[in-house]
């Protein structure tokens, strides 16, 4: 598939944080932050979030001297690792991304240049116009996905066609804020945070991106991943509404309990 680059103004993103969640990324890590540095002039600095045991961090400070490492030795879950690295963060636009570049460096500037006061959040999106798809996911993510997206606009009435795109970008504002309010740490922390921009009254602008699924992933969408992507949904509606505002802490100590991150 040929690749496609947009035209890019700098002015639009003073200072960019990357944050990179690494759980055992050595083999993929180091060609991303490669492609970033070298093509993305307003980087700052890129955070990886590392919670493997492999070697990870050495190759990550080796590919260039922008990254900072944040190293913890127990599992975060992948919004754990988002998460740490918002609270690390220092740029006017902060933005979080797979490890696997499953999302090309030109799409990251892209998606980074639309943060404005009009735009605080941009997602990139597999599911809008304009979005060009290399390698599919498996069949059962797609339809696992799409499920998903009518489960939360149900429940939570969250109007995000995907959730789950692993390249998100906000203004430092609405960063702060959403430290405040998203207490969930695994994969599902995704739809926790749009959930919370809707409660502010934030809609993400989601554009269209180049993506390719990459195998070897980290996440696969198992049966476990289905009932804690379903309860999470249950979960946020009941954590919010006045007499039940508990059940979120219970939902937290049950994923614990199962080891889900």
């Amino acid at each position: 598939m040929q690749s496609v680059q947009t035209e890019y103004n700098a002015t639009n993103i003073p200072s960019v944080t990357i944050i990179i969640p690494a759980y055992n990324e050595e083999k993929r890590i180091g060609s991303t932050i490669q492609g970033l540095t070298e093509n993305i002039p307003n980087i700052g600095e890129i955070l990886v979030v590392f919670d493997g045991n492999d070697n990870t961090p050495s190759v990550a400070s080796r590919a260039s001297d922008k990254v900072k490492v944040l190293q913890y030795n127990r599992r975060l879950g992948q919004g754990g690792a988002v998460l740490e690295g918002f609270k690390h963060a220092s740029g006017d636009v902060v933005c979080f991304i797979d490890a696997d570049g499953s999302a090309p460096w030109y799409e990251v500037k892209r998606v980074c240049s639309l943060v404005n006061d009009k735009n605080p959040v941009v997602y990139g999106s597999r599911w809008v116009r304009g979005a060009k798809i290399g390698k599919k996911e498996p069949l059962r993510n797609i339809i696992g996905s799409r499920v998903y997206y009518y489960l939360a606009f149900a429940i939570l009435g969250v109007r995000v066609k995907d959730s789950f795109c692993g390249l998100k970008a906000f203004d430092r504002e609405t960063v702060q804020k959403l430290l405040k309010k998203v207490t969930i740490k695994d994969r599902t922390f995704n739809i926790a945070i749009s959930y919370n921009l809707k409660l502010m009254n934030i809609q993400p602008l989601e554009i269209g991106i180049e993506w390719s699924h990459k195998d070897g992933t980290q996440l696969p969408l198992g049966m476990k991943a289905i009932l804690m992507m379903f309860l999470t949904l249950i979960g946020l509606r009941i954590a919010h509404s006045r007499r039940l505002n508990r059940c979120n802490d219970l939902l937290l100590k049950f994923r614990k309990k199962i080891n889900f991150y």
